[in-house]
């Protein structure tokens, strides 16, 4: 780099990175090295640099040497040769990365604070930034890299708990930092709105109860991550202040996501966010009269807005408790909802009255739903009246029982005193009205989990060779048939003209594992899937069988198998020892966790 080096070339920057697409990466460190010109070398480091992702320790503090020394060389640049040290040369590398991905490395330990300052404090075009389980960065580090990135657009902070609250609402970040964030993940931060009284103390004395109102907003945030927020028991009104103003500050929020959080906090964010489109609870605890604002909101901007996405996944009221799920409170609340422009329904692992569940589907409009998950206490009618009024679903998700018990509360409707049934014809029509448009399928295990899919397999095991109890004949053939069922479910998967158009296919609620055979024909029934989950049945070769079977899926860019765990045996290598299966296992998992589809 010492060498003199030709400023520019004949070609433009563009068609010189339209050229370096086509190389291999140990090409572009060549060049990268021993460029022609200025024009080649900034062309290359645009696509070396512009994407970081650290595993390993060791790479983290190379990069983060690169970027230091050529700072340092830059800030010497008028000192005459022999008072500059090394071989570095001044570019800035680090003006080239758009998105700085640290929730990889495997050890958080060595990532201290002037760590993460070093690679961001001349990265003024960064523009996402995931920090997720990054737990030695501070407050104050956050400060800075707010203040030295101004084109930060997403950001993730979940389980980076040693930065609380502050790092938003100080006054060096209050006037003109983060403007451009869009996304803001503050989930896995159970601390992060409850920091020191000192701290909270300085707030309440510069903001006041009258001054809160005219807290600076994040202009363009439309996404917000809330969850696992603590809730002191006492105080919460002191303590709730900061919360407060963070949620002033996300005001134009237009997609709300929160888990496990209390109905308390969830009456803040509806009571301040008032351009709310999509809406998702996951394990929170409901109450009566929470859609109540939410519903006013959209009375009064029903020209501007309408309610796009509806989710709740595995809820509880605060009248039914931890272990049960009855939402019939809060059910005729949000019924009187508009559902008429809605794109996403969810309710799963949900238990919801027949009538209300009705009344829910016959308000929908077909021509704007494309995705509905279904709730626990799904049934006929109510699959028949979806796939009537949604003939072009294509997100799909459901739980399927198989019928494994006579007297499970899932299938008894008390209101109307009679049992509820799904069936597995239906099922299996519905499927094939939606065959030409569906490209996610799900078939989960429940609320319940996979407990009671185990019970099923047990029960045939072992009542399979008893004949002097009617009741465990009875119990056994309900466990044959439950099993036979599932094989039916699977063939008529492997003969599914719509496999074409599948992108993701998740049989985690399947009790009835996979054998290398069946994985074999679904791969020829779904060659364009890209994520895929499932259960594999356990064989004396089964690493070896299921790397030459997950071969024939072609387009598949992540998978996961659930009883991974179930199939390790000593005498057979473990299964993180299979690199490939834990790169796509990684994949998947980060893509789930992404949620392409939101």
């Amino acid at each position: 780099m010492n060498s003199p080096v030709p400023y520019s070339s004949s070609l433009p920057i563009e068609i010189i990175q339209l050229i370096l697409s086509f190389l291999p990466k140990h090409d572009l460190l060549h060049l990268l090295t021993n460029p022609p010109n200025y024009s080649w070398l900034y062309a290359t480091a645009s696509i070396i640099y512009r994407q970081l992702s650290f595993v390993r320790q060791q790479k983290l503090a190379a990069c983060y040497m690169l970027f230091t020394e050529t700072r340092q060389r830059r800030q010497n640049i008028g000192l005459k040769e022999s008072h500059q040290k090394g071989f570095y040369s001044t570019v800035n590398y680090s003006a080239f990365v758009r998105d700085l991905d640290l929730s990889r490395l495997g050890d958080k330990e060595g990532l201290r604070p002037y760590v993460l300052v070093g690679l961001t404090i001349d990265s003024q075009h960064l523009c996402n930034l995931n920090l997720y389980n990054c737990h030695t960065i501070t407050t104050e580090s956050m400060i800075t890299v707010f203040l030295h990135c101004p084109q930060l657009e997403r950001l993730s902070l979940a389980g980076a708990t040693g930065i609380d609250v502050s790092c938003f609402l100080d006054s060096r970040v209050l006037p003109s930092c983060c403007q451009q964030l869009r996304e803001l993940n503050l989930d896995l931060l159970p601390l992060f709105f409850n920091p020191s009284p000192t701290i909270l103390n300085k707030y309440r004395r510069h903001f006041g109860k009258k001054d809160g109102n005219q807290i600076p907003k994040f202009p363009r945030l439309q996404k917000l991550k809330l969850g696992k927020v603590y809730q002191p028991k006492r105080n919460f009104e002191v303590n709730a202040f900061l919360f407060t103003l963070m949620i002033r500050r996300c005001a134009n929020v237009d997609f709300l996501q929160m888990d496990s959080m209390s109905p308390n906090y969830i009456a803040i964010c509806l009571q301040y966010c008032q351009h709310i489109r999509s809406i998702t609870f996951q394990r929170c605890y409901l109450y009566k009269g929470m859609f109540t604002s939410l519903i006013q909101q959209h009375k009064q901007h029903e020209q501007h807005h309408h309610l796009r996405r509806l989710e709740m996944e595995h809820c509880f009221t605060t009248t039914s408790g931890i272990k049960k799920a009855n939402v019939d409170m809060v059910m005729n609340e949000i019924t009187a909802m508009d559902y008429h422009r809605l794109e996403w329904l969810g309710l799963k692992k949900m238990t919801i009255p027949n009538d209300l569940l009705d009344s829910m589907l016959t308000q929908i409009n077909g021509f704007y739903l494309t995705k509905f998950d279904c709730p626990d206490s799904m049934t006929d009618d109510a699959l028949v009246t979806l796939m009537t009024r949604c003939p072009s679903l294509t997100h799909f998700s459901i739980c399927m029982f198989w019928n494994l018990d006579n007297n499970h509360d899932y299938h008894y409707d008390k209101q109307q005193n009679k049992r509820t049934v799904l069936t597995l014809s239906t099922l299996m029509q519905a499927l094939t009205t939606w065959k030409e448009t569906l490209e996610w399928l799900e078939i989960h295990e429940g609320r319940k989990g996979m407990n009671m899919y185990q019970r099923c397999e047990q029960r045939h095991v072992q009542y399979i060779d008893i004949d002097d109890d009617d009741q465990n004949r009875r119990r056994s053939r309900k466990a044959q048939h439950s099993i036979k069922e599932q094989q039916t479910f699977i063939d008529y998967l492997c003969h599914w003209k719509g496999g074409d158009k599948m992108q993701v296919l998740i049989l985690s609620g399947m009790a009835l594992p996979l054998s290398i055979h069946g994985l074999e024909r679904l791969a020829r029934c779904f060659p364009n899937t890209r994520y895929l989950v499932f259960l594999a049945k356990r064989t004396a070769r089964i690493y070896n069988d299921l790397e030459i079977t997950m071969a024939a899926w072609k387009k598949l860019d992540g998978f996961l198998c659930v009883n991974r765990y179930a199939l390790g045996t000593k005498t057979v290598s473990c299964w993180y020892d299979w690199r490939w299966a834990m790169e796509k296992e990684e994949q998947f998992r980060r893509w789930d966790l992404y949620d392409l589809n939101s």
